[in-house]
């Protein structure tokens, strides 16, 4: 397959400039249909700014919009980590870890989170024993 160009860093800028669309992003992505409650399966729902959760209308259950994500339990904010996905997709060949942590130097926890969320050497990508 041939190489091709993906965005260029201004527009990824363009598309992922500030924290809100960042947020919304991962908002577009998680629920595709709308929101939906985790707990009940409601579609109503209000965001509580002061502590960035969503609450359904139906149960009041609240849940963080990365809760149960990759982005999840981590102190990096959704901007180191688009930043450090960019690059990663990015790159002709692949980049290296050092060379991730020169532009992103908050990302020695990203790499760690991001090889546990991959399915390469998990079980579901060996072979069945024997085979």
């Amino acid at each position: 397959m041939q190489f091709q160009k993906g965005l260029s860093e201004a527009d990824f800028l363009a598309l992922y400039g500030s924290g809100d669309a960042y947020r919304a992003a991962v908002f577009r992505w998680r629920w595709r249909d709308g929101f939906e409650c985790p707990a009940c399966g409601g579609r109503g729902h209000c965001v509580l700014d002061r502590r960035a959760l969503i609450q359904c209308n139906a149960c009041r259950t609240q849940t963080s919009l990365t809760a149960g994500t990759i982005f999840a339990a981590t102190k990096l904010g959704l901007t180191t980590w688009f930043r450090a996905m960019y690059l990663v997709t990015q790159s002709k060949q692949g980049i290296s870890e050092p060379a991730l942590q020169a532009h992103e130097p908050a990302l020695p926890a990203l790499a760690h989170s991001s090889r546990a969320s991959s399915p390469v050497g998990s079980a579901c990508a060996r072979p069945p024993p024997g085979r």
